[in-house]
């Protein structure tokens, strides 16, 4: 299991499932990353500044998390496991099913 957050939650969300054990998993079969963030720009592309000499970033979000558990050396484990499919999943989308085999399904190749 991979918890993707951003820079600005990493601890809270790192102690938060260190101090829940994992929520019964073994601690080698969750890791927490940190996905990247990104620039804002306003309506016409132009990147803005938090401050002086600081640019104003946001979280990069799901976009960025395949990237982030690739940069930090995870795939090969991936692979190891015999996984064939990754599933992202955002905490935004309350409605959606961890692993729904309806739409796991249309994700799947068919042939």
């Amino acid at each position: 299991l991979f918890v993707i957050t951003n820079e600005q939650n990493f601890n809270a969300v790192h102690e938060f499932v260190t101090e829940n054990n994992c929520f019964g998993l073994d601690q080698n079969d969750v890791t927490v990353v940190v996905h990247g963030s990104t620039p804002v720009v306003d309506a016409q592309g132009k990147i803005l500044m938090k401050s002086k000499g600081q640019i104003w970033k946001k979280p990069g979000g799901t976009g960025m998390s395949l990237k982030a558990v690739a940069e930090e050396g995870l795939l090969p484990d991936v692979r190891c496991r015999g996984v064939t499919h990754l599933h992202f999943l955002g905490t935004n989308n309350i409605a959606a099913k961890i692993l729904d085999p309806v739409f796991v399904g249309y994700a799947e190749p068919v042939g």
